[in-house]
Parts: structure tokens; sequence; C-alpha cells
């Protein structure tokens, strides 16, 4: 009788991840339906000219087609031809961008240098204001094209993310992992939730006062504010810096915790299966490691995929704040080299709020990236 209740327990367990697994390694090596829902909103969260750079087998539902198409991705060509268009078509604006900051840098310069030498004691406040103000207004000009991908960024990998939420979750599922599974779920929903706020409530406010407390001193000399903007940055850099850390602590022990876990209770159904059905137990055995293996392979293709889209979707937005930022730079050492230290103090206050820009970006591509990555570590149960 007890051997009859275990045969059945073991009947019920095997039914169950043969059907979560079985279907990795299929005739057609096509993906789980689990799976291809999922996946296929991620590639539909990408933007259009960046779906249809993607080579042709990423969007085919065959596991070897996604496989040769992520290996075309990892190939160094493809990123670099990636990146070169992305400053070939950000490189343009920013040239004009520099160039009418530096020509009103110039322009400045003269007029001040004129002014001093008809009148020696007098102090051109004016030109500074306006000056900066124009500066202002050419700053502004990229700024909101610059929010305006930004927030297509941030939407976009939101939509990632939530399609990556029941991919993960199936392919932990299909490995035997299932305490990863629900583990991989949660944390992966706090991430998506961490990244809205930050990226879509945190980011632009902040830069908007940083903007704002840079150009006090321009229109109230006698005003300052520094000590308020710092306070701002630093509190703005600690919360971004000690919510990453947690979050990726949080993430790294729970996998370690509930992988372990679901590694003893998948040894534990290979155990009842070599005890309870002398004969056919180890076959069954072999069969739970064919399929762990198939899984893994899977997890291994679409999880490369999912961080090499994650690092598509971040190039642009990368390339356009550095080579922003490096022109900012540029235009600031040319103002203190003019002798415009109101201008050079402006334009280094504004190449350090595209730091934090560029630092949020990041920080919320690269807790997904961290998530997949896992994903792709996490060795199969079964």
């Amino acid at each position: 009788m007890k051997r009859l209740f275990g045969i059945l327990l073991l009947c019920l367990l095997l039914s169950w991840m043969l059907s979560l697994g079985v279907a990795a390694e299929s005739e057609e090596e096509t993906l789980p339906l689990a799976v291809r829902d999922g996946y296929e909103t991620m590639l539909d969260a990408l933007p259009d000219e960046l779906r249809d750079a993607l080579p042709e087998g990423l969007r085919s539902d065959r596991t070897d087609e996604i496989a040769g198409a992520v290996s075309e991705l990892l190939d160094v060509s493809f990123f670099l031809r990636a990146l070169l268009e992305a400053v070939g078509f950000y490189a343009g604006d920013i040239l004009r961008f520099l160039a009418t900051v530096v020509g009103i840098l110039l322009l400045s310069s003269v007029f001040v240098s004129f002014s001093r030498a008809v009148h020696p004691k007098g102090t051109p406040r004016m030109t500074v204001i306006v000056t900066s103000g124009a500066i202002l207004v050419s700053v502004a000009e990229i700024q909101v094209r610059l929010f305006a991908q930004l927030e297509e960024y941030f939407g976009s990998l939101s939509s990632l993310a939530a399609g990556m939420i029941p991919v993960s979750g199936a392919l932990y599922a299909m490995g035997g992992n299932l305490s990863g599974a629900q583990t991989g779920g949660t944390v992966m929903s706090v991430f998506l939730a961490v990244s809205e706020f930050v990226g879509g409530r945190a980011l632009f406010p902040t830069v908007g006062a940083c903007i704002a407390l840079a150009a006090v001193p321009i229109f109230a000399p006698d005003l300052n504010v520094r000590s308020l903007s710092a306070c701002i940055k630093r509190c703005f850099t600690f919360g971004l810096g000690f919510l990453m850390m947690l979050l990726s602590a949080l993430l790294v022990m729970r996998s370690g915790l509930s992988q372990k876990a679901d590694s003893v209770s998948a040894r534990t159904v290979k155990y009842i299966a070599s005890s309870v059905i002398p004969v056919v137990g180890g076959s069954i055995a072999d069969s739970l490691r064919t399929v762990g293996a198939s899984v893994e392979y899977l997890r291994t293709t679409v999880g490369i995929a999912g961080i090499l889209l994650i690092a598509l979707l971040l190039l642009p937005v990368l390339v356009n704040v550095l080579l922003t930022r490096f022109a900012l730079i540029l235009a600031s050492s040319v103002a203190e080299l003019l002798s415009c230290n109101a201008e050079s103090r402006l334009l280094s206050e504004l190449h350090g709020v595209y730091g934090y820009i560029l630092a949020v970006s990041v920080m919320c591509a690269v807790m997904f990236i961290l998530a997949l990555t896992l994903l792709v570590k996490t060795a199969a149960a079964v």
C-alpha cells in the first residue's frame, strides 16, 4: 500500500513537471506557450525603429532560431554598428548646441571687454543675465527632446519588464524551481514599481529643481542656494545608491535560498523515483535530468535575449546623455577660458545634473539585467 501511494504521488509530480518541461524539447523546439506570450510582450515593448533593426530570428517562436539571433546580437560588429548609428543620430544636434553656446559666450566676452574699455568701473550685469538666459534657452531646447526620449525609454523599459515577469516565472517553474518562480516574480514586480517611481516621478522633478537652483545666482547674485542644491543632490544620490544596494542584496539572497530549497525538493523526487520503482526509476531520473538540461538551454537563450534587448534600449539614451554632458563640459571650459565665470558655473551645474540623469537610467536597466542574469545562472532543480 505504501509503495502504491508512492507511485501515485510520483506520477502526479512527474506529470506536472513534464507538462511544463517537455515542451522545451519538442521536435520543433518551439517556445512553450507560457513563455511565448511574455516573450512577445517584451518584443512589442521596444520602439519600432529598434524592433525593425533586430535580426529576424529573434521574433521567431523556435528556440534554435532565437539562439541564432542572440549569437548575431552578441557579435561585436552589431553593437558597434548600433553605437555608431546612435552617435551619428545625435551628434548633429549636440554639435549645433555646442556651437550655439560657444557663439553666445564669444559674443558675451567681446561685449564685456568693449563695455569695460568704455566704462572701466562699470559692471556689465545685464550682459551676464542676457548671456545666461540665452544659454538656458539653448539647454531647454535639447532638454525637452531628452525628456521626451527618457519618458519613452522608461515606458518601454516598464513594458519590457512587465513581459519579463511571466517569462521568468514560467522558466523557473519549468526547471522545478517553484520557490525561485515565486521569488523572482515578487522581486521583479518590486523592481518594476521602483523603476516606474524613480524614472517616472522622482527624476524629472529633481532635475527641474536642480536646473532652477542653478539659474538663481544669475538673476539674484546675493542669494546663495548652492547649499540647498548640494543637499538635494546628496539626498538623491544617497537614496538611489541605498535603494540599489538593498534591492540587489534582496534579490541575490532570496534567489540563493530558493535555489537550495528547490534543489532539495528535486533530489527528493529523484530519490523517490529510484526507490519506489526499482527498475524504471533510474530512467525516470535520467529523463528529468534531460528535461533540466533542455530548460537550462531555454533559460540561457531567452535570458540573454532579454539582457541584450535592455542594453539596446538603453544605448540611445546613454549616447544622448553622454554627448550632451560632454558638450556642456566643453562649453564650461570655454566659458572659463573667456573669463565668463557666471556662465561657467551655470554650465558646470548643468553637466552635473546630466550625471544624475545618466545614473538613474543605468540603474533601472541594471536592476532588470541582474534579475535576468540570475535566471540564466540558476541551475534547473529537476
